[in-house]
């Protein structure tokens, strides 16, 4: 059960004004789709009163059901789920590759969700409830300016940083062989990431001084 006070104390913690309305339109119970909706639009994981609401809505969908709807939550406020069907939607550090090119995404559950009608995250999720979540500066703006603020899922973040390191050392290490010869088609697997030197910077310069 989600009463009101529980909401609007997460919400003073966790979303932005326009969601937040949603809470205020309640009278003693928010209904489970608007629930997910506050939930899913902050760090649902650093409130307790969310995860079961959410993980439950990942297991719904899994089994081919739709997010649930909200009708208080207003224009422009939403969360929709697409399956993540092509390499180029899974972002670069997810994505897994084989003997025949890409095999599928680490999270192949994707919800995005609206505020005003403008992007506000993205949770990547998987089967087992792990999720990942990508920010829009102006929801991480929105999120950490309340002192007291429950802590975002930096889950992404770390990720992408972790693959941009791995990335960066890989294209320093290109030779005369590979950097000149066989720039634009050499193809490595390194700590679970593959690159492909075409999409390094080129090197400058005469081969010899590289």
């Amino acid at each position: 059960m989600f009463k009101r006070k529980h909401t609007l104390a997460a919400v003073s913690a966790a979303c932005v004004a326009g969601i937040a309305t949603l809470a205020m339109h309640t009278t003693v119970y928010a209904a489970d789709g608007c629930k997910f909706l506050l939930c899913i639009a902050g760090p649902w994981k650093s409130i307790p009163l969310c995860v079961p609401t959410v993980k439950e809505v990942f297991r719904d969908i899994a089994k081919g059901h739709g997010i649930p709807s909200c009708s208080m939550s207003g224009a422009g406020n939403s969360a929709a789920n697409n399956w993540v069907n092509s390499e180029q939607a899974c972002p670069v550090m997810y994505r897994y590759y084989g003997d025949y090119g890409y095999q599928g995404c680490r999270y192949p559950g994707q919800i995005t969700v609206l505020v005003d009608g403008q992007p506000w995250s993205t949770v990547y999720w998987d089967m087992a409830g792990n999720t990942s979540t990508f920010w829009t500066d102006k929801a991480r703006t929105a999120l950490t300016s309340t002192p007291g603020s429950a802590p975002l899922d930096t889950t992404y973040d770390t990720d992408y940083a972790t693959y941009q390191k791995a990335f960066t050392e890989y294209c320093n290490s290109l030779d005369y062989g590979y950097g000149y010869n066989n720039y634009n088609n050499y193809q490595t697997y390194s700590n679970g990431y593959y690159f492909n030197s075409a999409d390094c910077p080129k090197k400058t310069g005469y081969w010899w001084g590289w």
